[in-house]
């Protein structure tokens, strides 16, 4: 494993529904494909700073499991999706039910939030990450 080092900060928006998920649930159900899906695209969009192709990269293969069991959570997902032009992707945390959106940069990530906050889906934050982020934290 090898450490990343990025030349900017990236910005994101958290949603945290009220509905909880059990970890073990969520894995009980999975179906493993016969391939692994390849890291390589992530890792590339992170090194040569293009997180446009990094919001593409994106992949959960829990998320689609969580949903299922938790049909609410579409609700989160869907919200993130319409954000359009603030987000170069979306994807639940983990096994859920966390989700985030990488925002294209801080006034996307606070734009977001802002919206999202009307739609009463959960505690809503920003964070972010890389050099200098501390600087750019809200």
């Amino acid at each position: 494993m090898e450490a990343l080092t990025l030349t900017r900060p990236l910005h994101f928006v958290l949603v945290c529904p009220p509905i909880g998920m059990s970890t073990a649930d969520v894995y009980r159900n999975l179906t493993l494909p016969e391939r692994p899906r390849p890291i390589g695209p992530v890792v590339e969009s992170l090194v040569e700073d293009r997180p446009a192709a990094l919001g593409q990269s994106l992949f959960n293969r829990l998320q689609p499991v969580a949903e299922t069991l938790a049909p609410a959570l579409t609700r989160v997902r869907d919200a993130l999706a319409s954000l359009g032009p603030l987000l170069d992707g979306h994807l639940m945390s983990g096994s859920g039910s966390a989700y985030f959106g990488l925002c294209r940069n801080q006034g996307a990530a606070l734009a977001a939030a802002q919206h999202l906050e009307t739609l009463g889906l959960g505690r809503v934050r920003v964070v972010s990450c890389g050099p200098r982020a501390a600087e750019n934290a809200s």
